[in-house]
């Protein structure tokens, strides 16, 4: 029996664990991802009302009075969405685990993945908690104190998000790696991974970025459905297919919703603290 091979030979490793794969918890892992972007788009995009958002530079009375007209729905979107970023992280596992099949057990890039789903959930799950505090004790709040949780909790999300970009790009090069004759992920769907890294060096007011969103939102839901049938079948485009769309979705109703308003563009002065709300949403 040899004991050895000659230098140069080498073999795919095979799967020697006795215990067998847990393909029904793997599922329900990866089917929490679709329940972690369903309840972010209704009920903190839509309930609370942060697409589009509101203004960042709308003096402490505006954001007082927003938070005050809107408290119940944003007290709603922000419970429940700050439970159910745990989503995010089993979600994340079971992506991890799908890398591995391409990278192997010892692969540092699943790892990133793994790691930057658990973390990211620390930052979404503060700026919720921050969010609803400032909605719960609205009225034993000052404006000044209302505006800097919600300054807090958006700061925290913008820039905390790169830990999710390093996910994202972990996620990308893995796919684009896989060599086999049918690959798991299309490379439209990678180079879409590509777009949303960038997006986090994206400058607010520029023209080309708000064509770039819309563009690939656009080739997205056009063409991860018919991919992900043809590739995947049935189950595949539920789960796989199904959030993409959702997600795409989202960027092409927060495009609409931030046309012409001052969330696009940030203004040459900050309006004045006088008027409804809607005054300073919607200030040229």
């Amino acid at each position: 029996m040899a004991t050895h091979a000659e230098p140069g030979i080498s073999a795919p490793a095979r799967d020697l664990s006795p215990y067998p794969t847990d393909y029904t918890s793997w599922k329900v892992m990866a089917w929490m991802g679709f329940a972690f972007i369903t309840a972010f788009f209704c009920l903190w995009g839509l309930l609370a009302r942060n697409i589009s958002p509101f203004p960042a530079w709308a003096p402490p009375e505006a954001v007082w009075q927003n938070y005050k007209d809107h408290r119940l729905g944003i007290m709603i979107g922000m419970s429940v969405c700050l439970t159910m970023s745990a989503f995010y992280m089993s979600w994340s596992v079971a992506i991890a685990r799908v890398m591995e099949r391409i990278e192997g057990p010892g692969g540092v890039l699943s790892k990133l993945e793994m790691m930057g789903g658990t973390i990211t959930c620390a930052p979404l799950m503060t700026a919720c908690a921050m969010w609803l505090t400032a909605a719960h004790e609205v009225h034993n709040l000052d404006p000044g104190v209302v505006h800097m949780l919600y300054w807090m909790g958006w700061l925290l999300i913008d820039l905390a998000y790169f830990v999710t970009s390093l996910q994202i790009a972990g996620v990308s090069i893995v796919f684009m790696r896989d060599k086999r004759e049918k690959k798991l992920v299309p490379d439209a769907v990678i180079w879409w991974g590509w777009i949303t890294f960038a997006s986090f060096f994206v400058v607010v007011g520029k023209w080309w970025a708000r064509w770039l969103v819309g563009t690939f939102s656009v080739v997205v839901l056009v063409v991860q459905p018919l991919l992900c049938f043809a590739l995947l079948g049935l189950d595949g485009l539920l789960r796989d297919g199904v959030p993409m769309i959702i997600t795409a979705g989202l960027g092409l109703y927060a495009l609409h919703r931030s046309r012409g308003l001052a969330t696009w563009v940030r203004p040459n002065s900050p309006p004045v603290a006088t008027g409804p709300v809607e005054a300073a949403r919607n200030t040229p």
